[in-house]
C-alpha cells in the first residue's frame, strides 16, 4: 500500500497539478504555482427557472475560500454543501453549477472546472473526473534566451 498509494496518480489523465487527481498522499513536492482568478457558485432552480449566486466568502474563512478555490474536489465538495443548505430550504431540485478560472505555473487563466455540469449531482469516485477542464497548454515554452552573447 505505501508503494501503490503514492503512485496512482499515474492512473489519471492530465497533468496531476492541474486537476489533484492522486496528488494526496503521493510524493509530488509543492514546487508549483497554482493561482484561481474567479469562482462563483450558482445554484441553479430549474422549477422557478432562477438562479442564486452564492458567495463562498460570506460562508468560508478566507484561507479555506482559497484553497478551495483551486482544488476541483473541494470546489464540488462546497457545491454539495450548497446544494444541501438549498434543499433544507425546499428547493428539492436544485443545481450547482461553478465558474471556476485557474493558472498553472504562470499560463493563462482557464476553466478549471466545466461551467455547464451540475456538481450537486457529481458523487465521489476514485474514477478520472470527466467534469475537469483538461489542462490546455500542458508545456509552456522555454523562455526567450535575451542575454548578450558573451553571456551565453
Amino acid at each position: 500500500m505505501q508503494l501503490l498509494v503514492p503512485l496512482r496518480h499515474f492512473l489519471y489523465p492530465g497533468n496531476v497539478s492541474w486537476t489533484e487527481e492522486g496528488h494526496n498522499f503521493s510524493w509530488h513536492m509543492m514546487v508549483r504555482s497554482k493561482r484561481e482568478r474567479t469562482t462563483e457558485f450558482f445554484a441553479v432552480d430549474p422549477v422557478e427557472r432562477k438562479a442564486y449566486r452564492v458567495v463562498p466568502g460570506l460562508v468560508l474563512p478566507s484561507w479555506q475560500e482559497r484553497k478551495m478555490s483551486s482544488n476541483p474536489d473541494m470546489i464540488r465538495e462546497f457545491a454539495h454543501f450548497i446544494a444541501e443548505e438549498f434543499r433544507s430550504r425546499g428547493y428539492d431540485q436544485i443545481q450547482v453549477q461553478v465558474l471556476a478560472e485557474a493558472s498553472l505555473q504562470g499560463r493563462e487563466k482557464q476553466l478549471l472546472v466545466d461551467p455547464e455540469i451540475d456538481l450537486a449531482a457529481v458523487e465521489r469516485s476514485l474514477m478520472p473526473a470527466s467534469w475537469i477542464m483538461p489542462l490546455k497548454d500542458p508545456a509552456l515554452p522555454a523562455p526567450a534566451d535575451d542575454r548578450p552573447a558573451f553571456m551565453k
